[in-house]
């Protein structure tokens, strides 16, 4: 596995103490071939002048994408695997000489890391690994997000684990949480899980995670139990928010992760400017009657209906490319159920939302196919107006 640096000046980060779901990467600070970032890891570090170079945090890229438009046009957000990333930095600035680096000639921007810096970084973390027994107070605990409208105790133990690696920096809980055998994020969401009487077999969920996320950073496994199969990250995020419309811009995919073999997918920029106009429209329209829209990094589209959870894919096609688009977002939607289902979330229906084709035999013939798998197809017509749009949306997804 390649790993790579990213150094940049402690301005540029947001004042918000989260760690984020996606950065800007400058184009011309760009110092590597961008797909090679994909699947691999890159050490953060953040330029604190005069006081020297910090160990900021470390990420698993899930994608790589430029901004085709706005003020940030033609530069990349390298989006992050939020289970297997997190932030080192602590909140206070008077704890940071523990994370200095020395000697680091880097210059801003991202470039190759060697093997000798990687086990710096490591031998870093494992410093200052210095734990006592003592809970974070309560002002920085009220900070975990706690999820109130999953259906099952996986679900929370999972959304408060995911919730503690973007909210609490690694050099903050090293001060904290007594549990040796967990990571610091683990032993902390098991003491929160336990503290909401979630049950002991929710502990064995957080393991499973803790294991995953020390693996992937190489050296930084806590136990190494050769009963336990080798762990392989989730293939579909679940964890849902919010879709704002005017947050929903193209973006030129260099290269995506589409199952667990690594293959990639190349997108179009033609396909992926139509596929967000058509999520744009769609998130508007739902919002001005008062419904909901979600996605994910996986999922386009959700609501939560009467019914429970509804899933949504969008295509855009040509008629060379209609089938294929149908068959590739039936393979995906249940993908996405099976997900879903295994924390707990009633499906009550699943659509591919798709543009019209030319010949409604071929229509027609796709949803005799997307039937037979419980799905259905919702043809789009950008010339008409809503509801008229996508006939059949409200009666799916309300």
């Amino acid at each position: 596995m390649n790993q790579f640096i990213w150094k940049f000046p402690y301005e540029r980060l947001r004042s918000s103490n989260l760690f984020a779901d996606e950065y800007i990467c400058i184009a011309a600070e760009m110092r590597v071939d961008p797909v090679d970032l994909l699947q691999n890891r890159i050490w953060m570090i953040t330029d604190l002048d005069p006081a020297g170079s910090f160990l900021y945090g470390t990420l698993k890229v899930a994608s790589v994408s430029v901004i085709q438009e706005g003020l940030n046009k033609g530069h990349f957000v390298i989006a992050a695997d939020h289970l297997l990333s997190f932030r080192i930095f602590p909140w206070e600035k008077e704890d940071l000489r523990a994370w200095k680096v020395d000697n680091l000639s880097t210059v801003i921007g991202v470039s190759g890391c060697s093997d000798e810096l990687r086990k710096s970084f490591i031998d870093l973390i494992k410093k200052n690994d210095v734990r006592v027994f003592s809970q974070p107070p309560s002002a920085k605990l009220s900070l975990i997000e706690i999820p109130t409208e999953v259906s099952s105790q996986y679900a929370a133990s999972r959304e408060i684990y995911r919730s503690i690696l973007s909210r609490f920096p690694l050099g903050e809980l090293h001060r904290y949480v007594p549990l040796k055998e967990l990571s610091p994020f683990g032993a902390l969401a098991t003491e929160k899980c336990r503290e909401l009487g979630l049950g002991d077999e929710v502990e064995s969920e957080i393991s499973s995670l803790d294991i995953i996320l020390m693996s992937s950073v190489e050296e930084l496994l806590i136990t190494a139990d050769p009963n336990i199969p080798n762990p392989t990250p989730p293939l579909v995020d679940t964890s849902l928010t919010c879709i704002r419309p005017e947050e929903v811009v193209s973006r030129r995919f260099l290269k995506t992760v589409i199952d667990n073999k690594n293959k990639t997918l190349t997108k179009t920029q033609m396909a992926e400017t139509r596929h967000q106009d058509i999520l744009r429209e769609i998130s508007k329209y739902l919002i001005s009657i008062r419904l909901h829209p979600l996605q994910s990094r996986s999922v386009d589209l959700a609501v939560r209906s009467r019914s429970g959870l509804v899933l949504g894919e969008i295509k855009s096609s040509t008629s060379d490319n209609f089938i294929n688009q149908i068959d590739q977002g039936i393979i995906q939607l249940i993908k996405y159920e099976l997900a879903f289902e295994e924390e707990g979330y009633s499906i009550a229906s699943k659509a591919i939302v798709i543009e019209s084709p030319t010949e409604n035999a071929i229509l027609n013939y796709a949803r005799k196919i997307s039937q037979k798998c419980d799905t259905k197809v919702l043809s789009y017509d950008g010339k008409a107006e809503w509801p008229e749009r996508i006939p059949g949306l409200l009666k799916i997804f309300c």
